[in-house]
């Protein structure tokens, strides 16, 4: 508990920008209350002017006058240092980090393509050039999705990852860190299917990626919640 109560994470009922919060609480057996709004609960909220920034997720503290907290890498850092997901070493913490921020930019490119119009940009003429654009995404080595998968494979070979129990994990800690927790339901999106033009098998030309995926999977925690 935290302040003699326990926080309530808002989002929507999916993954998207909420699941590594919700896996890392769950890792680090960090006790929260998972809300799942809906549409007309998120634009009602935004209406009235009660979250921060306009969006999810939020993170609402205990307590009478509780502060709500915004921006999903914030509240994941957060929840991380309650459960111990987020090395105190500030050097281990910055490789962390690091992870974090490749994430973002390994998933940039692909969710232009997912809500151009959201990010400003003009929606695509035909499906026909989604898919042509999201093929050029992946085109190794230059495609830059595939450069930041190949960038990703060669890291974890770098921290030592492996597959088995006993090796560390992504960021070259002994537990899975919060850099896991972001990792992995992203690279298990981008292999779902529901990218048109995106092939299922699309991480198998980076095993130390696809490792990261299966090994993270297995771990009891996460198969009671999912990524």
């Amino acid at each position: 508990d935290v302040g003699g109560g326990v926080p309530e994470l808002r989002y929507f009922d999916c993954p998207g920008k909420g699941q590594a919060i919700r896996l890392a609480c769950k890792l680090g057996g960090v006790s929260i209350r998972d809300v799942r709004l809906s549409r007309p609960d998120f634009e009602a909220l935004r209406a009235d002017g009660a979250l921060p920034f306009g969006q999810l997720p939020v993170l609402d503290l205990p307590g009478d006058g509780g502060e709500r907290l915004a921006q999903a890498g914030a509240i994941l850092r957060l929840v991380g240092k309650w459960g111990g997901l987020y090395p105190a070493d500030p050097i281990e913490a910055c490789r962390v980090d690091m992870l974090l921020e490749l994430e973002g930019d390994l998933m940039l490119p692909m969710l232009l393509t997912v809500y151009p119009t959201r990010l400003g940009l003009p929606d695509f003429a035909s499906e026909d050039e989604l898919i042509a654009r999201r093929r050029s995404l992946l085109e190794a080595p230059q495609g830059p999705l595939a450069r930041r998968l190949l960038q990703l494979d060669a890291d974890l070979a770098r921290a030592g990852f492996g597959a088995a129990d006993s090796d560390p994990w992504a960021a070259g800690t002994p537990r899975p860190s919060i850099a896991d927790c972001a990792l992995v339901p992203r690279l298990v999106y981008l292999a779902s299917g529901e990218l048109k033009g995106v092939p299922q098998d699309v991480l198998d030309a980076y095993p130390k990626v696809a490792a990261l995926v299966a090994r993270f999977k297995r771990l009891p925690d996460v198969q009671q919640i999912g990524v």
